[in-house]
């Protein structure tokens, strides 16, 4: 090894300091002092092992080295050379890390929101087919009731000699006969859909709208729809067990009934919305419309379709309790 030359032995990752355990801004008098203090523990004479040989030859190397002016300079850039490339490329592999694992986790998020949004299209078909069974059953069962209640109107008219005497039945008939309720509100009547301002720290039950609506009167059912992708507001379906609740629900604004409100956008019977989107007339134009109501809906819209099919649900249920 030259005066101007370091020794082939020695590389960037080689660290001389760390070797006679001293700090890169040492002396020349602290190099000399740490080499023969460190250099006793591996003396040949002290220590014969090969290991100590070695190591004994290394901090032979390191000594002069660092004691040298132009040797320790050159060795200093190029060990600061090799410390700068490692922290790059150290940075380097922790952004490749962070960019790794954001992508697995963008990949995760999408399948589990494809798998969610597949699970809650099956479970809606699964419902509007349960629904429907269900409705045709409940039709078939009054058509029996219906078919059972002429039968027995016709054996007693049979049975009536004169006019006199067919009245009487027919007054006897009509008074025993069950309320099959035709004066009563219907379910659609009695219906109203809301639209909620959809937010995301805010989750809503059916139980929580069932306790809040109940102010304007007992309530049936509750079904909140899905809230879709990109959207600000989301529906509400209320089915009031009176019609008296329904319309004080609709007639009311929100925005004076305080905070618990403050989410509601608009409440609307849902049979005016059913029986407006029958109409081949054109929509009048937004002022037309009262205050508390919706524009008529196309049928072939996928607000309509998820209406009917959330009412064809609730339509099932009463019939079941029935």
């Amino acid at each position: 090894m030259t005066s101007e030359t370091l020794d082939p032995s020695i590389t960037a990752q080689t660290d001389l300091y760390g070797l006679l355990e001293i700090d890169v801004s040492s002396q020349e008098s602290d190099i000399r002092r740490a080499y023969r203090r460190v250099a006793l523990k591996y003396h040949p004479d002290k220590n014969p092992s090969e290991e100590a040989k070695v190591k004994f030859h290394s901090l032979n190397l390191a000594l002069e080295t660092l004691v040298s002016e132009n040797l320790r300079r050159a060795y200093d850039q190029l060990r600061k050379a090799w410390i700068e490339k490692e922290a790059r490329r150290k940075e380097l592999d922790a952004n490749r890390r962070k960019l790794q694992q954001d992508l697995e986790q963008s990949e995760k998020v999408a399948v589990e929101s494809a798998k969610a949004a597949s699970d809650a299209k099956r479970k809606l078909e699964l419902l509007k087919m349960e629904g429907l069974k269900k409705r045709r059953l409940h039709e078939e069962k009054m058509e029996k009731r219906k078919a059972q209640v002429q039968v027995a109107n016709d054996k007693n008219n049979d049975k009536k000699s004169d006019s006199a005497t067919k009245s009487a039945a027919r007054s006897r008939d009509m008074s025993s006969s069950p309320d099959l309720g035709e004066t009563d509100a219907t379910e659609e009547e009695r219906t109203v859909k809301l639209r909620f301002r959809y937010t995301p720290t805010q989750e809503w039950t059916e139980q929580q709208i069932s306790d809040l609506f109940s102010r304007f009167g007992a309530v049936d059912h509750v079904v909140i729809m899905p809230v879709a992708p990109g959207k600000k507001f989301f529906t509400v379906v209320i089915v009031f067990q009176g019609l008296d609740g329904a319309q004080l629900c609709v007639s009311k604004d929100f925005t004076t009934l305080g905070p618990d409100f403050k989410a509601v956008k608009s409440a609307s019977l849902l049979h005016q919305q059913l029986s407006t989107a029958d109409q081949p007339t054109p929509s009048p134009p937004p002022s037309a419309y009262p205050a508390n109501s919706s524009r008529p809906i196309d049928r072939n819209s996928s607000d309509y379709a998820q209406a009917t099919l959330r009412r064809l649900q609730m339509l099932s249920k009463a019939h079941e309790s029935h």
